[in-house]
């Protein structure tokens, strides 16, 4: 059942800002991939997407806000259970900031079903707006950004000096940072969930792909033979995909 996301009530709004109050301490300036900047571009697109789709304002809103709450790096064992760490801390600062009980357990989903790594489909509409707005902030320019910082935390290479755009290798975005340009972050259009944030998506995506020419014309000297990449993207080793006529 579709929930008008706005008007919002007096009462909604103080609830919702006082759980921003509280869990913004938790989004610290240490990985400027998951800060609280990151929340705000989150919570706008969710907005903007709830508003299209009808969803109900309040489970979503607290969602966004806390679907970050425990940020392990990429690399941690326990990675996968993030989302799920993160459902379990949300419930204290969604009783202190006053939230009906009733909506916890949907909070909760959502904050799970968001995971990429987890790879759980949505189980309601919020679940679904909250996958596509996070996955938006991983595309585009800010997306570059966030994939580049992140990379660095995890002292990954730009991309191979031998093959930076794996001719003659399978992918690995574990070792370099452009390789996730292709197993990951140009596949995110085709999964929007939601038709508003797949046309977002797909006008990031051809910024990325902008990106990897203008790449490809920077390194080609140092590495000849391999033909630059192109706008259009096939399929490539290791499941992920790489520009058409990269190889």
């Amino acid at each position: 059942m579709a929930h008008d996301v706005f008007p919002r009530s007096a009462r909604a709004e103080g609830d919702f800002a006082h759980l921003c109050r509280l869990a913004r301490p938790h989004y610290t300036h240490d990985d400027p991939a998951h800060d609280w900047p990151h929340i705000e571009r989150v919570l706008a697109w969710a907005e903007r997407i709830g508003r299209a789709e009808g969803a109900q304002v309040a489970v979503l809103r607290a969602a966004v806000v806390l679907h970050d709450l425990v940020n392990l790096p990429k690399d941690h064992p326990q990675r996968l259970q993030a989302s799920q760490m993160c459902a379990a801390a949300a419930a204290p600062l969604l009783r202190q900031a006053g939230y009906d009980p009733a909506l916890i357990p949907a909070i909760q989903a959502a904050i799970v079903e968001h995971s990429y790594s987890l790879g759980r489909p949505p189980s309601s509409l919020e679940a679904a707006i909250l996958q596509d707005a996070d996955r938006l902030d991983a595309l585009g320019a800010v997306g570059l950004m966030r994939a580049v910082s992140t990379g660095a935390r995890m002292a990954r290479r730009f991309y191979d000096p031998a093959d930076p755009f794996a001719h003659d290798r399978p992918l690995d975005q574990r070792r370099q940072t452009i390789d996730h340009v292709f197993t990951k972050l140009l596949r995110l259009p085709d999964q929007m969930n939601t038709a508003t944030a797949r046309a977002e998506a797909e006008t990031r995506a051809a910024f990325l792909r902008v990106f990897v020419d203008q790449l490809a014309g920077e390194v080609a000297p140092a590495h000849p033979g391999p033909q630059a990449p192109t706008h259009d993207t096939g399929t490539g080793g290791a499941g992920g995909t790489r520009p058409a006529g990269s190889g």
